[in-house]
């Protein structure tokens, strides 16, 4: 059962322009992201930056390649906003290369003629003549974001969330700009006051097309006069020392949690320490000062035009999930105790027979946290409880034989005893694929994620870089690992280990915790209780590294590539190719997925056409299981896909197979 991605925000430029294109694609990386492999709407939000020609030579990039296509693929998201980069060498390129002219304008008819799950948001640069280019007048009749938005990052993510929103709720029916009802204490009504900030910042931000601004008066009840059903809705809550102390903006507040509204806060205490309670837990908050509260503000409504575009976007996919499942459901973007309260309430009302699902969509919970919201769910009319589920669980599981539509979650010791080895490192093919390095981590991490919580073990063969992937892999192992012993096992060939110090394996335990280990290999393969005593020569190194990695695959259940360094020229054996040999060599069932190009794609592309650097492989990979467990669909997808949660989606789906099998 696969879920689609939410939604894509595809910076485009062209490749002159890719110095100016790369700063607004940063910002917008880091506001998706903040730090977390998944902060955004639980992953369903992505940002690429697509600028390198697909044809490798001066043609436009892949997805306006792809457009021109009409291509159509199972990880297509559900929405996409596209942003063109107006710089110099994209206005020339319009006016005199017929190709991209007829790129942008096949963007642009697909924008206006009806495909209302793609939206174009064109950012303006500071490039001397571009207003007066044939691509400005083109453009200029459709949506341009806000001329600040190149200069003022949080104007440019305020504005594509602001987009990618209104085009998700006019897709549900709600085209109408959303209501914010501004929830305040009655003391704070006082002239120049922080709620009088907020009206007035509400009209200077000129949002009035996406917020139409509604204050809630103590003692209304919230959100009435609204058309029932109207899911467009947000709250603002101005924090005050009275609106802690009054029961009807608890009142208020619990109700927006129950019904799933978006929620932001502003606070104004004075200098005062803010005391979250129960009810102003689980959103975020902006903190004024006495000397400015314009500034504050700002960032809250930011802060709400975020959460309005992940609630329009788990709307959406609630939607879907109803149609798949046929089965008590609902979502949302973090499980609380408010809302699953409120769920059972419900259940337990309408007689609920059938174990009912949570599926959220933000951060991983911790497996502790999860397990006590789900004691906490029980009742006597529902004894089962919920059961919580994060939504790429859900493309991993399966629908009961005797029953189609019905949903049944994965067990928690799914893949126990099964260890996975895992492959990776960067491609040479990620500019071209529209892709960066952290596009390939956040692949790592959720594959990894997925594999601990299903109960199963990584095997990796690391060196400790300061920039490598065993970091990552320490550090979901530290946080998703569930049986309180190692589920990361790291080995260190003879020619890495060499080269550590005490120190260096003193910082893995430190990251991984118990639940990570490193397992120190000799020259032959063989496990060795210290590191060596000095540097191996170049030409060991190589014996020992293939040494260690005929070791892993003995240790191992199943290889999972993703990427790999491959040039046919410079690098004509890569390192995934050697594992590949070796865990062919075990029976290994193999996992490759090609999407991020380099050597799996090179590998995938050598199961049916040999190639004079690839004869051994060829042979091989046509005597090994590669990507079973999957139809032909999904084959196809986890071969050309580059989604972290559908890899690692289908990664899972094809082991839980794989040892329903053995």
């Amino acid at each position: 059962m696969l879920l689609k991605p939410g939604l894509d925000v595809i910076v485009l430029c062209h490749p002159g322009d890719h110095g100016l294109a790369a700063r607004p694609f940063e910002r917008l990386w880091e506001h998706v992201h903040r730090d977390r492999p998944d902060a955004m709407a639980g992953g369903s939000v992505e940002v690429y930056l697509h600028s390198r020609a697909w044809d490798g030579e001066s043609g436009p990039p892949r997805w306006l390649a792809a457009l021109e296509r009409g291509a159509d693929r199972m990880d297509e998201a559900w929405f996409t906003t596209v942003v063109p980069v107006l710089g110099p060498a994209l206005a020339r390129a319009y006016s005199q290369d017929p190709v991209w002219a007829s790129a942008i304008d096949h963007l642009l008819a697909a924008a206006d003629g009806g495909a209302d799950r793609l939206k174009v948001a064109a950012l303006q640069t500071p490039t001397a003549g571009i207003m007066t280019s044939p691509l400005w007048h083109t453009v200029k009749r459709r949506l341009t974001l806000d001329a600040r938005s190149f200069d003022d990052g949080a104007v440019l993510c305020r504005e594509v969330a602001r987009v990618s929103a209104q085009t998700v709720y006019t897709a549900l029916g709600e085209p109408d700009p959303i209501k914010v009802f501004v929830s305040h204490a009655k003391r704070d009504l006082e002239p120049d006051g922080i709620v009088e900030v907020v009206r007035d910042v509400l009209r200077d931000m000129h949002m009035g097309e996406f917020f139409d601004a509604v204050s809630l008066q103590p003692g209304e009840l919230l959100f009435e006069g609204l058309d029932e059903g109207t899911e467009a809705s947000a709250m603002l809550a101005v924090i005050t020392e009275h609106y802690s102390q009054s029961k009807s903006t608890a009142r208020e507040l619990i109700r927006a949690k129950t019904e799933n509204r978006a929620i932001a806060g502003v606070a104004d205490l004075a200098g005062r320490v803010e005391h979250r309670t129960f009810a102003t837990s689980d959103f975020r908050v902006a903190h004024a000062s006495s000397s400015d509260l314009r500034e504050p503000v700002e960032q809250a409504l930011n802060h709400l035009v975020d959460r309005s575009l992940e609630v329009a976007l788990d709307l959406y996919k609630w939607a879907a999930l109803q149609d798949a499942l046929g089965h008590a459901v609902a979502t949302t973007a973090q499980p609380c105790m408010v809302t699953i309260d409120h769920y059972r309430e419900r259940l337990a009302a309408r007689g609920a027979t059938d174990t009912p699902v949570w599926v959220y969509s933000g951060p991983r919970a911790f497996p502790d946290d999860l397990a006590m919201l789900h004691r906490l769910s029980r009742s006597p009319e529902l004894p089962q409880g919920i059961r919580i589920v994060h939504q790429r669980e859900i493309n991993a599981a399966e629908t009961r034989a005797d029953a189609p539509g019905v949903f049944t979650p994965l067990p928690e010791d799914a893949l126990e005893g099964v260890c996975v080895q895992l492959s990776v490192s960067d491609s040479f093919d990620l500019e071209r694929l529209g892709l960066d390095q952290r596009h390939c981590r956040l692949a790592v991490a959720e594959i990894a994620q997925a594999v601990f919580a299903a109960g199963g073990t990584v095997v990796y063969g690391g060196d400790l870089r300061e920039d490598g992937f065993t970091w990552l892999l320490a550090e979901q192992a530290a946080k998703y690992g569930r049986r309180g012993f190692p589920v990361l096992r790291v080995f260190l060939a003879a020619g890495v280990h060499a080269r550590l110090g005490p120190d260096d394996l003193a910082r893995f335990d430190a990251v991984a915790g118990i639940n990570g280990e490193t397992v120190l290999l000799g020259p032959s393969g063989d496990t060795v209780p210290q590191p060596a005593p000095t540097p191996l020569p170049q030409q060991e190194k190589a014996i020992a590294m293939s040494a260690a990695r005929r070791t892993m695959a003995a240790a191992s259940d199943a290889l999972v590539t993703v990427g790999g360094r491959y040039d046919p020229v410079l690098r004509p054996r890569p390192g995934v190719w050697e594992e590949i040999l070796h865990a062919a060599a075990s029976n290994s069932p193999l996992f490759l997925a090609g999407g991020f190009g380099g050597a799996s794609a090179a590998a995938l592309a050598a199961v049916d056409t040999p190639r004079p650097d690839t004869g051994d492989l060829h042979a091989a990979l046509r005597s090994a299981t590669v990507n079973p467990g999957l139809d032909a669909e999904e084959r196809a997808a986890l071969a050309g896909t580059h989604r972290s949660s559908l890899i690692a989606s289908l990664v899972l789906k094809g082991l839980l197979a794989v040892k329903r099998e053995a």
